[in-house]
């Protein structure tokens, strides 16, 4: 399969690119260890073509401003030459996967070896990282660039608190690689079948929530009907009765009710309208001969 090279010269084209795969960066929710986005989540935003907002905070704006001095000292230290900016976006069409790069370099051995740069807090690096590998995420976006330059030798490199240099060398791990292209070829799959994954209930709630918000009056469900939203509801007053979170629970009932502005249970009646502010507030009231059940 023949990976495409294509030259960025803006962002913009550089976001727009990127809409049209699963990335490097994103390759790490498909197997469910990505921080900072859910299977589901990247599921709805190739489903609607939604192209990706990266929005700057302290820690990335200095990432940034940092990238090429990390690059810089580790190839000094690690006598790399002819260091520069890798400004393109690598992908093969037909499996729609993609990757961007931060350097490129030479080895001593005139070998072109790409160079991966984190800034990482030190108590991050000390909870998440090991004396020999980075976090997951980072693992799988550095195996997806490697498949797609088709490069032997990568380096992550992490500069640690401010003053001290991690470097972690890779090669490319074909047992891994070939995991990432099934993951990334069925999730095409379930993105042209309109098959979506089911949600991490805790960190999709949100966004399960605002996808079903929308609630029919004339619906009423029963939930001796279904044992299993019997189940949820019965969870959902209780973790709601000790203070615990809830959300996690009112989006799984919020997907089995569907439009359903109500649910009948033995012992009271779950209410789940829509508002006229637009939400979707679920309340619980008791029948008056079990409410001291």
């Amino acid at each position: 399969m023949t990976t495409e090279t294509i030259l960025i010269e803006n962002e913009a084209k550089w976001l727009a690119e990127r809409a049209k795969d699963v990335t490097s960066t994103q390759v790490a929710a498909l197997f469910g260890v990505s921080p900072y986005l859910t299977e589901f989540e990247l599921w709805h935003q190739k489903r609607n073509n939604v192209v990706e907002a990266f929005e700057q905070n302290n820690r990335t704006r200095w990432g940034n401003r940092l990238e090429r001095t990390i690059a810089e000292m580790f190839a000094e230290d690690y006598a790399l030459q002819e260091l520069h900016k890798l400004n393109v976006y690598m992908r093969r069409g037909g499996l729609r996967l993609g990757a961007s790069f931060d350097f490129a370099a030479f080895d001593i051995s005139a070998q072109m070896v790409l160079v991966e740069c984190k800034n990482v807090d030190f108590l991050e690096w000390r909870e998440k990282w090991t004396d020999t590998e980075a976090p997951a995420h980072i693992e799988l976006q550095v195996q997806t660039q490697l498949l797609l330059s088709g490069y032997r030798r990568a380096f992550i490199v992490a500069l640690v608190g401010g003053n001290t240099l991690v470097v972690h060398e890779r090669t490319p791990d074909a047992e891994v690689q070939a995991k990432i292209i099934d993951k990334v070829a069925a999730f095409w799959t379930s993105v042209d079948a309109g098959i979506e994954p089911t949600p991490d209930f805790v960190r999709d709630a949100e966004r399960v929530l605002a996808m079903n918000s929308r609630s029919d009056d004339a619906v009423w469900l029963d939930a001796e009907n279904g044992p299993e939203l019997l189940a949820l509801i019965e969870q959902w007053r209780a973790a709601k009765a000790a203070s615990e979170t809830i959300k996690p629970l009112q989006a799984q009932i919020a997907l089995l009710i569907g439009s359903a502005s109500k649910v009948l249970t033995p012992f009271g009646v779950l209410s789940c309208a829509t508002n006229k502010a637009g939400a979707r507030p679920f309340r619980y009231y008791p029948n008056k001969e079990t409410s001291n059940v």
